[in-house]
């Protein structure tokens, strides 16, 4: 059953991207929403973090939240949406904004890592550079190994969706 309410602010641009999808589905919008989280992001993403720029937007358009939309959801999913926005470091309703909007949501611990992993990068640049190459296939490969490293935790946090552990 159907028992937890979550009270959903979004732009007016947005509240008409989902009232539009979901008529063209043919089912109510609350029901369209908890559709689109149970989905991997098929709509154009915003990886936050990684050095890509959002999609672009309609400057006319304020960016305030002022249209409302309430998703039902099961005791068990709205647990389930908790602990996942727990772990991207965002608010249920933020969480479930942008999953149902298809914008990529990244745990708060991985842009952490990640930005170590950068920083260690620059640190092995400067070894590199202070010591006038004399490092340069340990430099070079220990660069090749951040690299990979950053990839791995940056496709890991495309992937993070509900139902993903």
């Amino acid at each position: 059953m159907l028992t937890q309410v979550i009270k959903l602010r979004l732009t007016a641009r947005d509240e008409r991207r989902v009232r539009d999808g979901a008529a063209a589905a043919g089912m109510p919008a609350s029901a369209y929403m908890r559709q689109l989280l149970r989905q991997r992001p098929v709509l154009p993403r915003i990886d936050r973090g990684l050095g890509t720029r959002a999609p672009d937007t309609d400057d006319d358009e304020p960016k305030r939240l002022t249209a409302f939309l309430r998703i039902r959801f099961t005791p068990a999913d709205r647990a389930e949406l908790g602990a996942h926005a727990e772990a991207a470091g965002m608010t249920v309703a933020g969480y479930v904004r942008r999953r149902a909007l298809g914008h990529t949501v990244i745990a708060a611990t991985d842009e952490m890592m990640i930005r170590e992993l950068r920083r260690l990068g620059g640190l092995v640049k400067r070894v590199h550079s202070e010591s006038g190459g004399a490092y340069s296939e340990q430099t070079a490969a220990a660069l090749d190994d951040l690299r990979a490293a950053i990839q791995r935790v940056a496709r890991r946090g495309r992937n993070f969706a509900p139902g993903d552990d």
